[in-house]
């Protein structure tokens, strides 16, 4: 599947989406969580002050607890600074930022071999002030698939179409899934293409 590529070394916008807490390998003791940070990103037109949604997602993993010493890795003090949570080495604050939309100013780096995913090669807290936001407009009417239609479209099985959405429902809601008055699913194919290897 082909990933959005940014322009490197160009500034965008970013609205916090969500932070989802991912499974780990770690024990659980260890404090340690894995959270997935998700973030629309808004191409920033600095002369005329629009930040106009590209309708794509970019995201971010950061291991967070008292054992990763966030008060000196300078990668977690970067999106610290810019998400601005109560406690950085606490992964609840983190995750109390769902639903806060926080802004932030994002400048990506190359594309990497092992994930084909831009780099985010810097992250600063953006203040809306005097900027006006386009939100991605399309059509709520188009694009909605069958599971049948996702799966031929993403080349994948109609189990692993069912199985991420249902990951993916409780976080997107009526933006991603809707079913029939039969009960059949009806799913959002380009939001599920943007999310489908997140």
């Amino acid at each position: 599947m082909a990933r959005y590529r940014f322009r490197e070394g160009v500034k965008y916008g970013a609205r916090l989406l969500r932070v989802v807490e991912r499974p780990i390998e770690n024990s659980p003791t260890s404090g340690l969580r894995l959270l997935r940070l998700e973030f629309e990103v808004f191409a920033a037109d600095e002369l005329r002050r629009v930040l106009s949604s590209t309708g794509a997602v970019a995201c971010r993993d950061l291991v967070v607890g008292p054992a990763a010493a966030a008060f000196k890795d300078s990668s977690l003090i970067a999106y610290a600074n810019a998400l601005r949570p109560r406690d950085p080495a606490d992964p609840a604050e983190w995750l109390r930022l769902n639903g806060q939309q926080r802004w932030l100013e994002i400048v990506f780096g190359a594309v990497g071999d092992s994930d084909l995913r831009n780099a985010f090669q810097s992250v600063f807290p953006l203040d809306l002030g005097g900027w006006s936001v386009r939100e991605y407009q399309y059509d709520l009417d188009k694009d909605w698939v069958n599971v049948a239609q996702a799966a031929r479209n993403l080349k994948t099985s109609e189990s692993s179409i069912r199985r991420r959405v249902r990951e993916l429902e409780p976080g997107w809601g009526a933006k991603l899934l809707w079913r029939t008055a039969g009960g059949h699913r009806r799913i959002k194919l380009s939001l599920l293409r943007n999310l489908w290897s997140e």
